[in-house]
């Protein structure tokens, strides 16, 4: 049961950030790529021979990376104007290009203090589920009570008419791509954590 409570961790917090982009009206088919390459750039720099505070700059330079991947899917979409499945396309096959580079082949152990602290649990609940459980509650409050996740779901069902209203819909745009990317790395560290390599 830990087992799979563990497991379900990363797919729910990237279903999450998929959501952010499925409610803006688009779609990031990257984000599996985006795990892959997390997991690969944690493997460089969460090692198991490096101090605590070389593993925090690993785990913000692992964040850094989905971020850059989501602007750059926002820029290719609502900058150039490509479409999303496309342009996320795209961005998969470079992502999957980059993380086959640098690792061809199984290697390079995670840090077992990461390992242990992703998946530490309580009486056989992963602290890292109950988490999960309650973001996505925060999350389901700010979709349907808060204005921000009225607005989110108003551009989605119909952009031109949010726009007449006033409602900034490439920002919003642009944040739901940033999102679900940033939510895809977060998810890679906590694979990286279930198969430590």
């Amino acid at each position: 049961l830990n087992g799979l409570l563990v497991a379900t961790v990363p797919l729910a917090l990237l279903s999450m950030g998929q959501l952010n982009v499925l409610l803006v009206g688009s779609f990031d088919v990257s984000v599996g790529a985006l795990m892959t390459l997390g997991v690969v750039a944690a493997s460089y720099l969460m090692t198991p021979d490096m101090a605590w505070y070389t593993l925090v700059g690993g785990a913000l330079a692992v964040i850094a990376i989905g971020i850059f991947v989501g602007f750059c899917n926002a820029g290719l979409i609502k900058v150039i104007g490509l479409s999303a499945i496309i342009a996320t396309l795209a961005t998969l096959s470079i992502l999957q290009g980059l993380s086959l580079w640098l690792r061809p082949v199984p290697s390079g152990n995670i840090n077992d203090g990461v390992i242990s602290a992703l998946t530490y649990d309580v009486g056989g609940v992963p602290i890292s589920f109950i988490g999960v459980i309650v973001l996505a509650g925060l999350w389901d409050y700010w979709l349907y009570r808060r204005p921000g996740g009225l607005t989110m779901r108003a551009v989605g069902f119909d952009e031109t008419s949010a726009r007449r209203l006033g409602m900034r819909a490439d920002y919003l745009a642009i944040r739901a791509f940033v999102i679900c990317a940033l939510m895809a790395v977060v998810a890679s560290l906590f694979l990286s954590a279930q198969i430590a390599i």
